[in-house]
């Protein structure tokens, strides 16, 4: 939601690809124009009261010169309050299609350069050293922008903000336009409230209480306006995401760990970038392995961790339980992970009370493995599924929802024989024993499945001899054997 009342995006940012390209290949935090948005975003939110009241539509597709705009695109420009442009030489190239954005923006503020100015809903953010006339024509007269960039005085040359270390200059101008915008945007949020008869619907305390909560963390850049993205992606799905408010440096680890210990999973989109100085990145992911939270972080395709070996947070990028893929693929993974999270426990849908539940425990070092093809085969035989955080237990689920089964998968050749007793598969094993005989009719008990590939050395089999009731050893390409496990489990009363 918008903090303008009937707008869907506060501001629109129109910039040419070419000038958000790593100044330094590789090193994402050099996109300028992603500096500047993030920058901007959180000084605006300063001056409104929090970071999220603002919303914001920064694409990054780039389309041909001669295409036209697609219907997402058009959407977005007809329901933004702002737009805010970054001006530069391959802004105003003729064959760059940001024209086409600009052009349907300035239509819906009027006919003449007069009633356009008037409307004061746009801003120019000057990148390099454009003639006035030209970047005035492409826009109207009377508009003025603001300069980031300084000229050396013996030379002339012109050297973009902000300049190595020091970013005094660049951070006075983006206050200086967050002020100005903030500004507006409170005057059309009262014009837009005066103009709505309906009262506004609010959340009272008890229905805020009733929405789950996810900790959505902090990082650096997201110069694909990710986390804005994945933020409205799990508010629209009714969850209430935390942190909604920026956190003092002083007391972060306080109101971090409270947030976090409230919330029902931990999500976070790594940056090959520390976010802020101390490792707050990490100390947020501790946080949430400390309170036993289902984490689920993603790491992008592109990013190359080999030009971060050897430091912490090459290390942290290459968790045990990081996620690599893409965006709108991680996106589908945790919308279905949140819906394992919050079916209302000990509840059944009429649609599924006789669809067997089988719960999967993984290690992340195997989960390419086995885990595809066993929720392939799962959802091929109807069998509902549930696959386990690395810090969830069996016991902890099956207390408060019971299921019909467990699986483990494993992979011999990543898994070594062990007899000592913290070795992961026999407590594995071990909890799901003490679940079975803790029910007195054995129709109750669930059955436990080991899948393992791929055939492991014969020594290996000294791990399964630790047995539990109704324990099936399946070899992955042993479909007798799962249809065996299948077959024990919808047999099972629950």
């Amino acid at each position: 939601m918008a903090f303008v009342p009937n707008r869907e995006f506060d501001i629109f940012f129109s910039y040419a690809t070419v000038d958000d390209e790593p100044a330094i290949p590789g090193r994402l935090e050099t996109r300028w124009v992603s500096l500047f948005r993030e920058s901007l975003l959180k000084a605006i939110g300063r001056k409104l009261g929090r970071r999220e009241l603002v919303r914001e539509f920064f694409d990054r597709k780039d389309l041909a010169s001669n295409a036209p705009l697609t219907p997402e695109l058009q959407r977005a420009l007809d329901q933004s309050a702002l737009f805010i442009a970054i001006n530069s030489p391959a802004y105003l190239h003729p064959e760059c299609w940001c024209r086409m954005e600009r052009q349907r923006f300035l239509s819906r503020l009027g006919q003449t350069d007069a009633e356009r100015a008037a409307q004061r809903r746009v801003w120019i953010v000057h990148l390099d050293e454009v003639p006035r006339a030209t970047w005035q024509s492409a826009f109207f007269p009377d508009i003025r922008g603001v300069e980031f960039f300084l000229k050396e005085p013996d030379t002339g040359a012109v050297r973009t903000l902000p300049r190595g270390e020091n970013y005094q200059p660049f951070l006075d101008r983006v206050d200086d336009m967050a002020r100005e915008i903030a500004g507006r945007l409170q005057e059309l949020h009262q014009a837009a409230s005066q103009e709505t008869t309906a009262a506004p619907i609010e959340l009272t305390s008890a229905q805020e209480k009733e929405r789950p909560k996810v900790f959505l963390a902090e990082t650096f850049g997201d110069p694909e306006g990710e986390r804005m993205r994945l933020r409205n992606f799990l508010e629209e799905r009714g969850c209430l995401v935390l942190p909604n408010r920026e956190y003092e440096d002083a007391k972060y680890e306080e109101l971090a760990r409270r947030d976090i210990e409230a919330s029902v999973a931990f999500v976070q989109l790594l940056s090959p970038v520390a976010w802020k100085p101390g490792g707050y990145d990490i100390k947020q992911h501790q946080m949430a392995v400390a309170a036993g939270k289902p984490l689920f972080r993603r790491r992008a395709p592109e990013v190359d961790l080999k030009t971060l070996a050897g430091t912490a947070q090459g290390e942290f990028l290459a968790g045990a339980d990081v996620i690599c893929a893409g965006f709108e693929d991680f996106k589908k993974h945790l919308d279905k992970a949140l819906n394992d999270l919050l079916r209302p426990h000990g509840s059944t849908d009429a649609a599924t009370k006789d669809i067997p539940l089988i719960r999967f425990a993984v290690r992340p070092e195997d989960r390419d493995t086995l885990a595809g093809d066993v929720i392939s085969r799962l959802e091929e035989k109807q069998i509902l599924y549930e696959e386990l955080a690395v810090t969830e237990s069996f016991a902890e689920r099956y207390k408060s929802e019971p299921c019909h089964g467990f699986m483990i998968l494993c992979n011999p050749a990543m898994q070594p024989p062990s007899s000592g007793q913290d070795d992961p598969l026999r407590q594995r094993i071990s909890e799901c024993r003490q679940i079975q005989m803790g029910l007195k009719e054995a129709a109750k008990r669930p059955a436990l499945g080991v899948m393992y590939w791929p055939p492991p050395d014969p020594n290996w089999t000294i791990m399964l001899r630790s047995s539990a009731l109704k324990m099936h050893r399946i070899r992955a390409d042993r479909g007798d054997q799962f249809e065996a496990f299948l077959a024990d489990i919808r047999g099972v009363v629950v």
